[in-house]
């Protein structure tokens, strides 16, 4: 009988877990921004970007789901609020509980060195960082009519260490980037990145049951609901409109904005964020460019895990399982790296063994220079042309032990002749 009542528990926990495993789906647009007096009247195209805003918003309301406006504070120095009705409009939404008012960065302008990664924050002094932080929210928070933001969102989902630091003195609690660029210290901020658009969205929704425990940060922009010129899609309203019916009849979905969900969920860490880079990191291993492409698509590390934003745990599981398989191919094209070199010098003569170990080496460094993006504190290698860097390994030590070798031979002579 006790047997029966454990079982039967057991059976009811384990249907307790599934009813309440919920999908959490944020949905925050960036770069909405304030237009200057009267310009709205002259540029079509900004007036067209206006009324799809008002016509998303209008989606929203009609489905009684909130979402996120990351707010340019300052775009080619028009303030929010000179934009009445903008700024009006963003009262109204907040004052329903409808929109979150989250920071986009200052003035979104580009502040980095040449040859660097778009940036208007990574790569500048604390102060100046914190400068414009502040100077963004107190315009926001006067256009808005609100006393506090909690979400920021850096422009090109550019940051470092003293964003991080900037952000927490200034007040923020939540940073919303992106999973795949080199990121810093995060310590003491509440991290959800986006995890796509609503391309992807709408593709998961095709293939996936959303009932799961996981997060979905979707992520869209004017160009997604305005056709501009040279854009090669454009997802637009009517789609838009759409995708919200169909999430609405999906079991267990919660729509919650960046501040609602940091407040119901206690694991978006900092560390959940690193595993979760690392981990879409090696995918510039497999497929790091146009000329070498290792794996297809849909086998790419954590291409199982795209469009979701999951748990510490299931990246960490993911990652090693990765690790394992790169460190695998590296060894074996290492072993091949090896025997191509024994073979080659049983066929050349003497004299072209070290001129054939520095051509190799020669080979190796371009392959990883090639590769490599200027970021934060000097250089960042984000990816390696895999094939002829770890073939031409073998050839790289072979010279570095042979250099060694007549230097230690060098020396012990010099040391003899004393």
């Amino acid at each position: 009988m006790t047997f029966k009542y454990l079982l039967l528990a057991g059976l009811l926990i384990s249907l307790s877990n599934v009813a309440y495993s919920t999908t959490y789906v944020v949905f925050r647009y960036d770069d909405f921004a304030a237009d200057k007096p009267g310009v709205r009247e002259r540029d079509i195209e900004r007036m067209r970007v206006w009324e799809a805003e008002k016509a998303v918003d209008s989606l929203f309301e009609k489905h009684g789901v909130p979402y996120v406006i990351a707010i340019i504070p300052k775009l080619n120095g028009t303030w929010l609020a000179e934009d009445i009705e903008k700024a009006e409009f963003l009262k109204q939404g907040v004052a329903a509980g409808r929109i979150e008012v989250a920071q986009h960065g200052l003035s979104h302008t580009n502040h980095a060195k040449p040859r660097h990664r778009y940036a208007e924050f990574r790569e500048r002094p604390y102060e100046a960082q914190l400068m414009d932080i502040l100077e963004g929210k107190r315009i926001l928070c006067k256009g808005c009519g609100i006393s506090k933001i909690a979400t920021f969102v850096p422009p090109w989902n550019a940051w470092d260490s003293h964003t991080a630091r900037a952000l927490k003195k200034a007040g923020f609690r939540i940073l919303s980037a992106m999973r795949y660029h080199y990121c810093d210290s995060v310590k003491g901020l509440t991290v959800i990145p986006r995890t796509g658009g609503l391309f992807h969205l709408e593709l998961i929704m095709e293939k996936t049951e959303l009932a799961q425990d996981s997060i979905v940060v979707v992520l869209y922009h004017p160009y997604d609901l305005v056709q501009f010129a040279g854009k090669e899609s454009c997802f637009g309203i009517e789609r838009s409109g759409r995708v919200l019916e169909k999430l609405s009849r999906f079991p267990n979905v919660e729509v919650l904005t960046l501040s609602q969900l940091a407040d119901r969920r206690d694991d978006l860490t900092a560390e959940r964020f690193r595993e979760a880079v690392v981990l879409f990191k090696l995918r510039d291993f497999w497929s790091n460019n146009e000329s070498i492409n290792l794996l297809p698509e849909h086998l790419l590390p954590g291409a199982d895990m795209e469009g979701f934003y999951l748990s510490a745990a299931e990246y960490s599981k993911s990652l090693w399982y990765w690790r394992t398989i790169t460190t695998a191919f590296a060894a074996g094209l290492f072993i091949i790296g090896l025997c191509v070199r024994r073979l080659l010098r049983s066929i050349l003569s003497a004299k072209w063994g070290f001129r054939l170990d520095v051509i190799a080496s020669l080979v190796f460094f371009l392959s990883v220079l090639k590769e490599i993006q200027i970021v934060n504190k000097g250089y960042h290698m984000t990816a390696i042309s895999a094939v002829p860097a770890f073939v031409a390994g073998s050839f790289l030590i072979a010279l570095i032990l042979r250099v060694a070798e007549k230097a230690s031979a060098a020396r012990l002579v010099r040391i003899f002749r004393r």
